[in-house]
């Protein structure tokens, strides 16, 4: 049984992440907890990745699943259990648009980098980030190709293939449904001891 402090600072990260006890270890620093607080736009991001995940849990050998995720201040990274979930949660988080102009997915994520070991995707225009891992790269690129094949029978267009920036449906989107409310009522539960 481990009986020091970082030892068991990583065992507690480890039980909440998925980490190996050496990943946690590694990912501690002096005077933090062992889960650091993201920042503001990146904890508000995550927030409505991790709402996305929920709503789209199906049952899976992992919870959401997720094999591991690796926290920080302003990125994290999500291991997928497998190709299939990896296409689920592309498809629910990339935005696209509908024929009637509303917006399916989380407004303004765009895949900024691709990897032989995963995607990075990001908001446009705030500090936000996450890494998708857990699979190749043919695998990644096979999984957003089922996207775009899921979009093209649905008469869908893809939102996240185009600029750096909120499309204007995004931005309409937005501005209707996003009242600000979400990221109210996260900040209280995140505020109180």
């Amino acid at each position: 049984m481990r009986r020091d402090r970082v030892s068991r600072l990583a065992d507690r990260r480890r039980l909440y992440t998925g980490e190996t006890y050496d990943q946690a270890r590694s990912q501690l620093k002096p005077d933090e907890p062992p889960i650091p607080a993201a920042l503001a736009d990146q904890r508000n991001f995550e927030a409505e990745l991790f709402y996305t995940l929920l709503r789209s849990h199906r049952f899976t050998q992992y919870p959401f699943g997720i094999r591991r995720v690796s926290p920080g201040t302003d990125s994290i990274t999500l291991e997928v259990e497998s190709e299939k979930r990896a296409e689920e949660i592309l498809n629910r988080i990339l935005p696209a648009s509908e024929p009637d102009g509303d917006v399916q997915g989380i407004p303004a994520v765009r895949i900024r980098h691709r990897t032989q070991k995963g995607i990075e995707v990001h908001q446009c225009g705030r500090q936000t980030s996450a890494w998708i891992t857990g699979l190749s790269g043919p695998a990644w690129k096979r999984a957003e190709a089922a996207c775009l094949d899921t979009l093209a029978d649905n008469a869908w267009r893809p939102l996240w293939k185009g600029p750096a920036e909120w499309s204007d449906e995004e931005a309409l989107y937005e501005q209707r449904w996003n009242t600000g409310e979400w990221a109210r009522h996260f900040q209280r539960g995140a505020t109180k001891d």
